[in-house]
């Protein structure tokens, strides 16, 4: 019997893009052709580009305006096409992208294309600053190499919500988001939160932080928690209903004995029997909150919507709020 035979056989594709691959044998003279093999996906790109990200300065007076410049560079060659693409910028503590116009520029370089992205912003705080390209069909994805901080001086702070929209699937659970505190180079305040720190919640929701107060920069954890429906208590004024019912209709039926003598013992009876079913019928009538049934009343819990929810940090005559989107589905 034959042994089996596994061939090894090597593909070189010198262009990028995605291809479907398959295998098939043609046969010899001892064996037959075999039927084409399953297809076998594969993508094809250059060696991911690195990322060098530098602003114009390093340290900054409250109010200037920062450029920060982020170069993709390849290793691709020369005749090589240059990455396409965006390059977002973000705040390396919070992970939230900085706002503003993004512009770009391919610079020939004999080592690989690079595009050059651009972005001139101005930090309220200090602030560490990195760039992500986001790939194309020629390159990868990419993060950037090391950060850049920029030195805001002075004393001021700066709130930001990371996540900045929170969703609550139903009534009755949590939501949460990270609450950074930053600050220039001077900056040493402390900043303490309290459900009061909260504003534009839905009704039957509450906030509470953890921890409650934030020294300096850090961060803390808002907690939004919400209600889900349930049977409202019975409020002081119906238990004060069913008192009076008890004591009206019993009253009657001791008033009943006097007024007609003391009856019979079966007379006794049936007296006792009407005045009980007065007192339930009555008793029914006040819990049935004034026609609307018998059962208990049910509040619904915090209302489904969507909410602007904002939180304030004061810290001596300073004052900053962070924005949260709060869905209740």
């Amino acid at each position: 019997m034959p042994a089996s035979l596994t061939a090894n056989v090597v593909a070189t594709i010198s262009t990028t893009g995605s291809y479907a691959i398959t295998a098939s044998y043609s046969g010899d003279g001892n064996y037959t052709s075999a039927t084409t093999s399953a297809v076998a996906n594969a993508t094809v790109k250059y060696p991911a580009p690195s990322i060098i990200i530098t602003p114009t300065n390093q340290t900054v007076a409250a109010g200037t305006s920062v450029t920060w410049v982020a170069v993709v560079a390849t290793s691709s060659g020369a005749s090589a096409p240059a990455p396409t693409g965006t390059v977002p910028f973000f705040d390396a503590t919070t992970n939230a992208p900085l706002t503003g116009n993004v512009t770009y520029a391919v610079v020939s370089n004999p080592s690989g294309p690079q595009l050059q992205a651009t972005l001139t912003y101005t930090p309220s705080v200090t602030q560490t600053v990195t760039a992500q390209y986001a790939g194309d069909t020629n390159y990868p994805a990419a993060q950037s190499f090391g950060q850049a901080v920029v030195t805001v001086t002075g004393s001021d702070f700066g709130l930001a919500a990371n996540p900045s929209s929170l969703t609550v699937a139903t009534p009755g659970q949590s939501a949460t988001s990270n609450l950074y505190v930053s600050g220039q180079s001077n900056y040493s305040g402390t900043l303490n939160f309290t459900s009061a720190s909260c504003s534009g919640l839905p009704a039957e929701s509450t906030c509470s932080f953890a921890p409650p107060s934030v020294s300096g920069t850090g961060f803390t954890q808002l907690t939004i928690q919400t209600t889900s429906s349930h049977a409202l208590a019975k409020t002081s004024t119906e238990h004060a209903r069913l008192i009076r019912g008890f004591s009206f209709f019993g009253g009657l039926g001791v008033a009943g004995l006097f007024v007609l003598g003391w009856p019979s013992r079966r007379r006794r009876r049936k007296l006792l029997l009407v005045t009980a079913a007065a007192v339930i019928a009555a008793t029914l009538g006040c819990s049935g909150g004034g026609g609307g049934g018998g059962g208990p009343q049910i509040d619904p819990g915090t209302p489904v919507g969507s909410y602007t929810v904002t939180v304030t940090g004061t810290s001596g005559s300073t004052t900053h709020t962070a924005t949260i989107r709060l869905a209740v589905q």
